[in-house]
């Protein structure tokens, strides 16, 4: 039995060397305890003070809104709204040292980060937040009466030591994009242009009575400035009170959208300052600065508003696929639902050539979400030589309707001329490749080299066996779709190098 009291002994001693080295890490007198701080219900809060090396300032809540004391500004929901779940977290913790000769070392010397936090119904509480804790959940902390020093899993560090501009609520203007109607876009010293949304999308209400007798709106445009409108953010603050020239009285550009219902909103722009713009919301006081692209969204013009697309038309209702370059002739036939057959080539196909349905797919929705840089006026200029052009590409759709580009003459070192529906346009030269394909383009990689099957065996077999063919090619090509799309996405969120 002499081995049992030898391990009951072992055990015995290996606790008390336990409670020993628990004994030792406790100051003497003293009890482990945590952060003695009543929890706090985040809805009750109405004020949190901070004060920070370069300042203090309070976050007041008055008549339901948040607001920044000095200053009166207005705090944006969300910073607000997490500083809250972040002050509902403070409560317990673990007690990490008793001794002010550790307060440098855990960050919480007396000139730290300090947030007091008042409520309406339960007492407040005064911190000083310190260094991030060991296991990165939240920061060493102290009670600013108090030498313990505590471990919080609350990150009060990240949430609340920011300069006074950073809480501040930096929307303009806000609503609902589906509930605009109309936008007025207004340019110093021009006719305002006046755009309506109906069923069929936005369009002139009225229109510009210099309207060239060409010109087609292109109404995606319209929708975009109005979705941009419903959100739209600044970047800075201008509160300097000095007096000097914005380009705000009266505004060099204007921006105004209706509701459904009949209210409006409008953001004036102003002028250009360090490749930002002033602005502010019609009616309102407070300057902004907002980012070079924004301003310049609602600074469109007839010309930036015009409908550059080459052509208009369903890709999905594309049969043939016609390109003739010189002597050079490429037809492409589909013979399914993304299943198409290459029915007439003057080039030799290259080695091993096996035709791949998902790039003749892309070519031709490429095509239809072409668009140019420029629009010719009149009919085209003899040094187009759109007459007898490089290159032309026909398109067929169901029905027979044809769609035609033309590509002509280059126009300088960047552009070249082309012609469709009726139209003369200028293009980046890079065009004429997506437009004139040779057969190579439409080649199989190695990497996705798969058994085809050849289409002209499509009629040959019973229709059952054949629609059991095509569900599972539309399978496989959507399969190959959502796999492009995840590496796609993957590729985006990859850190840059």
């Amino acid at each position: 039995m002499l081995w049992k009291r030898t391990i009951v002994m072992l055990a015995v001693f290996a606790a008390l060397t336990l409670l020993a080295v628990l004994a030792a890490a406790i100051p003497s007198g003293e009890k482990v305890a945590g952060l003695e701080v009543t929890a706090i219900d985040a809805q009750a809060v109405t004020k949190i003070d901070i004060r920070r090396a370069d300042g203090e300032y309070s976050l007041v809540k008055k008549d339901g809104q948040w607001r920044i004391d000095p200053g009166n500004y207005a705090v944006e929901d969300q910073l607000v709204e997490r500083a809250l779940e972040v002050v509902a977290m403070v409560h317990g913790g673990r007690t990490v040292s008793s001794s002010s000769a550790n307060h440098e070392k855990y960050g919480v010397t007396d000139d730290a980060l300090r947030i007091s936090v008042q409520s309406a119904q339960e007492p407040a509480w005064t911190l000083l937040v310190g260094n991030l804790s060991a296991d990165k959940t939240g920061n060493y902390v102290r009670e600013s009466d108090d030498n313990r020093v505590y471990a919080l899993s609350a990150r009060l560090q990240d949430t609340f030591d920011r300069e006074v501009n950073r809480w501040r609520n930096r929307t303009i203007v806000k609503f609902d994009k589906d509930q605009a109607t109309r936008l007025v876009l207004t340019k110093a010293g021009a006719t305002p242009l006046s755009f309506a949304k109906g069923d069929a999308g936005w369009t002139f209400d009225p229109a510009p009575s210099n309207l060239p007798a060409d010109y087609k709106l292109d109404p995606e445009k319209i929708a975009r400035i109005a979705r941009s409108m419903a959100n739209f953010r600044a970047t800075d603050f201008d509160d300097e009170q000095q007096s000097l020239d914005r380009g705000l009285t009266p505004p060099l550009y204007e921006a105004t959208v209706t509701l459904d219902g009949g209210d409006s909103v409008a953001v004036e722009i102003g002028a250009e300052v360090d490749e930002k713009f002033y602005a502010r919301k019609k009616g309102e006081d407070q300057t902004y600065l907002i980012a070079s692209y924004a301003a310049k969204n609602l600074q469109n013009d007839l010309d930036t508003l015009r409908d550059m697309h080459l052509l208009t038309f369903d890709a999905a209702q594309v049969e043939k696929v016609d390109i003739v370059e010189g002597k050079r002739r490429l037809t492409l036939e589909k013979k399914a639902e993304d299943i198409w057959a290459v029915t007439a080539a003057s080039a030799e196909k290259p080695a091993g050539f096996v035709l791949d349905h998902a790039k003749v797919t892309s070519a031709v929705r490429s095509i239809s979400t072409m668009q140019a840089k420029q629009i010719v006026g009149g009919p085209a200029p003899a040094a187009a030589k759109l007459g007898s052009p490089t290159g032309t590409l026909t398109l067929t759709l169901a029905g027979g309707v044809e769609k035609i580009v033309k590509v002509g003459a280059e126009v300088d070192d960047d552009l070249i001329y082309l012609g469709a529906a009726g139209r003369v346009f200028k293009a980046t030269k890079g065009s004429k490749n997506r437009i004139l394909k040779k057969i190579g383009d439409f080649k199989v990689s190695e990497a996705r080299r798969q058994p085809q099957f050849d289409p002209a065996m499509l009629d040959k077999l019973p229709p059952q066996m054949r629609e059991q063919f095509l569900q599972e090619q539309r399978r496989k090509i959507l399969q190959r779709q959502m796999m492009e799309q995840m590496m796609k996405n993957a590729d985006k969120q990859k850190p840059p190098k």
